[in-house]
């Protein structure tokens, strides 16, 4: 009977042991076919970092393009900056001279604010301290009063305290006998109150100690009981151990037997599949590199579209900024050419003067400014001068001159000895 159930039992293993190679032999060719796949896989992921190489080298030149064309635009700015720079200084000179003027008037006008505000502010002192000269002189004509009155009554308050200090004195020699006798009964007291914190502390202390005696005396009476019965158990429980190994101790012989048998079969299984999950594993790692491969490509673009994008960026700050110094130049372009007309048309301003026996005279003035900027400037001129008669010792004349858009007017008075 024992060897039919032997038996039973290892058809049974046999028959798992089938179904385990089965199952061997699927996976098997499921990791052919994933095998298969991930060669695929490998190829494709060799085409894509083969594009993104070249994509990478197109980026490049065109970070270099972009590198040679803001190199191009700072050494444009740096031409207009010095251009800027010196109309800058011109402005600032003239910026500062207007500052000073501007500042004197200020100065000169919080003066005469400061002035008036200080007049205003002393007539109405003067007339304040008239008021309170009125009221000091009957302040003092009170205080007068109040001193007599005063005198009276300090006289009256040495009588009262030569009796108060009297009693203050024996009340001091009271007061000291006092403080001895209190000072004695606070030692005594602090003592004492020593000694009851002592006492109450042992107290406490005592009082819990007794509380966990108590409590382990009858947790220790539950735990004998529980030993013992625990005990009686126990023996029992080994005893129908003992026969149940021995029992199993044989049958395990009767089963590494047959074991043995199958363990070729699952040898042979095992290193087929420790194979493929080699293979497998290499996969993986192949896999892994490509992705690694893949991410830092897909990096490299993403770094270059970035600096594509600052460069960009840079461009268009640079294409303003050579848009406002455009700006700027032609402002200034402006003004220096109003400033040549300007000294153009003052320079053609002609000299007024009356001869000995002349009661007016007409002058008449041409200029030419070329300061070899642009085309030369060109000016007109013409005055009067006149006095109502030959004996008179002034005259007064009248100017004034031309030049582009420029006009120039001046007016003179001469007096003579």
């Amino acid at each position: 009977a024992t060897n039919t159930a032997d038996i039973a039992t290892n058809t049974a293993n046999i028959a798992t042991n089938t179904a385990g190679i089965s199952a061997n032999t699927t996976n098997i060719a499921t990791n052919t076919a994933g095998i298969a796949t991930n060669t695929a896989d490998i190829a494709t992921n060799t085409a894509g970092i083969a594009t993104n190489t070249a994509d990478i080298a197109s980026n490049t030149s065109n970070v270099a393009t972009n590198t040679a064309d803001i190199a191009a635009n700072t050494a444009g700015i740096a031409s207009n900056t010095s251009g800027v720079a010196s109309n800058a200084a011109g402005i600032a000179t003239n910026t500062a001279d207007i500052s000073t003027l501007q500042t004197n008037v200020a100065a000169n006008t919080a003066g005469i604010a400061t002035n008036s505000a200080d007049i205003a502010t002393n007539v109405s002192g003067i007339t304040n301290n008239a008021a309170a000269i009125a009221t000091n002189s009957a302040d003092i004509s009170t205080n007068a009063n109040n001193v007599a009155t005063n005198t009276a009554d300090i006289a009256s308050n040495n009588i009262d305290i030569a009796a108060n200090a009297a009693g203050i004195a024996t009340n001091t020699s009271d007061i000291a006998t006092n403080s001895g006798e209190i000072n004695s009964n606070a030692t005594n007291i602090a003592s004492n109150d020593t000694d009851i914190a002592t006492n109450n502390a042992h107290i406490i202390a005592n009082k819990a100690g007794i509380a966990q005696n108590a409590s382990e005396i009858t947790n220790n009476g539950s735990s004998i009981a529980s030993n013992a019965a625990s005990i009686g158990q126990n023996t029992g429980n080994i005893t129908a151990n003992t026969t149940a190994i021995a029992q199993i101790q044989q049958e395990n012989g009767e089963i590494i037997e047959v074991v043995g048998s199958n363990a070729a079969s699952i040898t042979a299984s095992a290193s087929l599949i420790s194979s493929n999950s080699a293979t497998l594993s290499d996969h993986t790692l192949e896999i892994a590199a490509n992705a690694s491969g893949i991410s830092s490509n897909a990096a490299g673009i993403a770094l270059n579209s970035d600096l594509i994008s600052a460069n960009s960026l840079g461009i268009a700050a640079n294409r303003q900024a050579i848009d406002i110094n455009a700006s700027g130049i032609a402002a200034n372009a402006a003004g220096i050419q109003d400033v040549r007309e300007g000294s153009t048309a003052i320079a053609s301003i002609p000299d007024l003067y009356l001869g000995t026996n002349e009661t007016w005279s007409v002058a008449g003035g041409f200029s030419v400014y070329d300061d070899g900027f642009g085309s030369a400037e060109v000016g007109f001129g013409g005055g009067v001068q006149f006095r109502a008669k030959k004996t008179n010792k002034w005259s007064v004349g009248l100017a004034g001159a031309r030049s582009g858009s420029a006009a120039v007017g001046r007016l003179q008075l001469r007096v003579g000895g």
